[in-house]
């Protein structure tokens, strides 16, 4: 009768113990919530090493480009648009219809895109057919 009994108290200790601990809602919460200030202390961290790489980058790309309009291996004159620039109006000159600037016919031979023509015809010409 007395194993019983120390049996039954162990039973119910440990179902206290298993309660405590999942139930224990101000502790759980308190982990939480230092888990998301680390993360988010984290995430700051990595945004403003983030933010300097772009200035720094954006800086060097502005030396580059400075050096490179400059220096004597350029085809560049004052006419020329910067590399960025250039970049984004490189779509308009494949479109159809659309209107480019006045020497763009001048450099076509250095800076024009590509050519869309289309392939020759694989048909037979002499049956009017594919073989």
């Amino acid at each position: 009768m007395h194993v019983r009994a120390g049996e039954s108290l162990m039973k119910l200790v440990s179902d206290l113990k298993q309660f405590l601990i999942l139930n224990d809602f101000p502790s759980v919460n308190d982990a939480i919530s230092l888990q998301n200030q680390h993360l988010r202390s984290l995430q700051e961290e990595c945004d403003k090493k983030l933010t300097s790489l772009r200035d720094e980058i954006a800086i060097d790309l502005y030396e580059l480009e400075e050096e490179y309009y400059s220096s004597s291996y350029s085809e560049w004159d004052s006419t020329d648009l910067p590399l960025c620039e250039a970049y984004r109006r490189r779509d308009s000159w494949a479109s159809p219809g659309s209107s480019g600037s006045s020497s763009l016919g001048e450099r076509e031979d250095v800076e024009a895109p590509p050519s869309q023509e289309a392939p020759p015809s694989t048909t037979s010409t002499d049956t009017g057919r594919l073989l």
